[in-house]
């Protein structure tokens, strides 16, 4: 789910600085996304940056103890909160998706 919304927000490019931008980088695609939105505020920015790279740390621990096999367990209330921090995340995006830029609410 947050892959497709990194396809639609920003689709794969070229590096920027030293993050990738591959098809599979759909973390730092959208870390750009919105350290470049205009209308968020730095400490709405920083919150929503911490939340994602957070998100994209479990969902790495999450397929790494899928690849382990039966020797690593994900309980429910694990795959709950994973699934909470998304939609909460998500929400996040979509309000900042909807809002019009600066530009757009001057009439520029």
């Amino acid at each position: 789910m947050i892959k497709s919304v990194a396809d639609e927000l920003r689709p794969p490019g070229e590096p920027v600085g030293k993050r990738p931008m591959t098809d599979a980088h759909f973390i730092n695609r959208l870390v750009d996304w919105i350290v470049n939105r205009p209308g968020i505020s730095e400490t709405q920015r920083d919150v929503i940056v911490a939340d994602l790279e957070y998100l994209g740390r479990r969902l790495d621990a999450f397929a790494d103890a899928g690849n382990k096999g039966a020797h690593a367990d994900v309980t429910k209330y694990e795959a709950s909160r994973y699934i909470t921090g998304t939609y909460l995340f998500l929400g996040d995006v979509l309000k900042f998706q909807e809002e019009p830029s600066v530009g757009e609410r001057e009439g520029a």
